[in-house]
């Protein structure tokens, strides 16, 4: 069978392909969605229901790197190092989303995830 020239590629583990190209691919997949499913947001008195709904939603959507800090953030120098930025603003805006109005202000202003 021959192989078809504009095949879609999705970063996994134990892909071939190193460098950027692979990591925008991981970074990016699922970036689009902007449902979060959340059944509760977060009122101080619901955390540990509050933060695993969250870890499976972000773990979901490949993005829990971002808040368990696996995700290491690039030097600002590299080439990277923007599209890190954009996705974190996108977790960030989901975990924005799942919370009370009364938390929100004590967390808007983190500088990342």
């Amino acid at each position: 069978m021959a192989s078809s020239s504009n095949a879609t590629h999705v970063a996994v583990a134990g892909d071939a392909r190193t460098g950027i190209d692979a990591v925008n691919s991981r970074i990016q997949l699922f970036e689009s969605s902007n449902m979060v499913m959340i059944s509760a947001p977060l009122n101080g008195n619901n955390w540990l229901t509050w933060s695993q709904s969250v870890k499976i939603v972000l773990e979901g959507k490949d993005k829990v790197g971002f808040i368990d800090g696996l995700e290491i953030k690039p030097a600002k120098g590299f080439v990277e190092y923007k599209q890190w930025r954009i996705t974190d603003s996108v977790v960030r805006t989901w975990i924005l989303s799942t919370v009370s109005k009364d938390i929100v202000n004590a967390i808007l202003y983190a500088l990342s995830a």
